[in-house]
């Protein structure tokens, strides 16, 4: 039982208490100290007030028969392995109001060693996912991100080792330094529409990553050790396209990594000096003959051959993008069926073999109230559903759309 009042838990107060079942907090209470109930490894449950700011270092560490945490809206900083060991934790919700872990170890994060933790929730309307916040999970295999996070923080994910396949929103406009270092299982990543900033060593140990696909221009790598490419020492990755519509390489993007061609589309106009630093010597780039790609690969001394001889790269699919990521020829009619929802948009680039003057590319939505498609192909996502755009190629004289 605690006095009326109390705002503060100190530290230790219960460490050590393996008798302890189940305590009930008070909602005056805005802090629990560092090592508060450490060690409790009779501890059931555990009802964290509304009121709680924040938890210290190690707090709950070796409670190993909690099942389950909700985090409190309100709450702003956590300790490092302030659930560490947490042994029957199957679930947490982590909440939007979360700032930052805190304490001198920061890059070690709050679930370490719960290796029965499966099921974490990241509400709904959180802007940024806390440096080092999963850190050294490496029981987790997959987690959803909302739609609204916009940063993903300095090694957010750094160690988780089971990870094998994340989903970047697309407005996520920054990466932080060593996010994904040593997710060793994840095999492909799509960096996010709307990325402007990646840190160093992002994908560094990540050794069956094999395909990255680039939807835009980043503006820069970022961090004290900002040479280091995000993907360096990174051999899993052999050839890599960037699609077409990114305008610009950031310096370093590319160094001290494994890759051995990179196909490089007419859009691209600016590619920094140092993009493409320390690769093999075989490295080939596959661009146009007059574009600023093929400049760069003269000024580097670097291999260019046409695009025509790019060899096929496989990417990694994109929810709301259709897979048809270069120009395809269409004979008679085919149907392509993509996922859309809210403001979404896709765009469509289709040509056709024929030479007739009449012969045009038309588009037609099944359902426009879920997503819309004009002339040339641009797909607008109107509401959350499922359509179908037919694409047809042939003499359409006559023909009014």
């Amino acid at each position: 039982t605690f006095n009326t009042g109390v705002t503060r838990i100190g530290a230790g107060l219960f460490g050590g208490c393996d008798y302890l079942k189940a305590i009930s907090i008070p909602d005056t209470v805005t802090e629990i100290g560092n090592k508060a109930f450490e060690g409790c490894s009779s501890l059931t449950e555990i009802n964290l007030p509304k009121s709680l700011i924040n938890i210290g270092s190690e707090a709950f560490l070796d409670c190993t028969r909690i099942a389950s945490v909700i985090l409190p809206e309100g709450i702003k900083t956590i300790g490092y392995d302030a659930f560490k060991n947490c042994q029957s934790m199957q679930s947490v919700t982590i909440p939007v109001s979360l700032e930052s872990i805190t304490e001198l170890w920061n890059t070690r994060g709050i679930f370490s060693q719960c290796s029965r933790l499966t099921n974490i929730k990241l509400q709904d309307g959180m802007k940024k996912i806390p440096d080092y916040l999963f850190s050294g999970c490496d029981f987790i295999t997959s987690i959803d991100i909302p739609a609204t996070v916009r940063i993903i923080g300095v090694g957010a994910f750094n160690g988780c080792s089971s990870l094998t396949g994340i989903s970047l929103p697309d407005d996520v406009e920054a990466i932080g330094e060593e996010a994904f270092m040593g997710c060793s299982r994840l095999a492909e990543i799509t960096l996010p529409k709307y990325l402007e900033t990646m840190g160093y060593s992002a994908f560094e140990g990540c050794e069956t990553l094999s395909k990255v696909r680039f939807q835009n221009s980043l503006k820069e790598i970022t961090g004290l050790w900002r040479s280091r490419s995000p993907f360096n020492n990174l051999t899993s990755i052999t050839d890599m396209a960037l699609d077409d519509g990114v305008t610009s390489i950031p310096e370093y993007i590319f160094a001290n990594s494994g890759l051995k061609s990179l196909v490089i589309p007419a859009s691209v106009e600016v590619i920094a000096k140092n993009a493409m630093n320390d690769l093999p010597a075989d490295f080939i780039i596959y661009a146009d003959e007059n574009s600023a790609a093929a400049t760069f690969a003269k000024e580097n001394s670097i291999t260019c051959k046409p695009l025509a001889e790019a060899p096929e790269v496989s990417l990694p699919s994109v929810g709301c993008l259709p897979s048809l990521r270069k120009q395809q020829v269409l004979e008679g009619t085919k149907e392509i069926t993509i996922d859309l929802s809210g403001e979404k948009t896709a765009q469509l680039n289709c040509s056709s073999n024929a030479t007739d003057e009449e012969t045009l590319i038309t588009y037609i939505s099944a359902d426009p109230s879920v997503a819309k498609v004009d002339a040339v192909g641009m797909v607008t996502g109107i509401s959350v559903g499922m359509t179908t755009i037919t694409v047809r190629s042939g003499k359409t004289t006559n023909y009014t759309s």
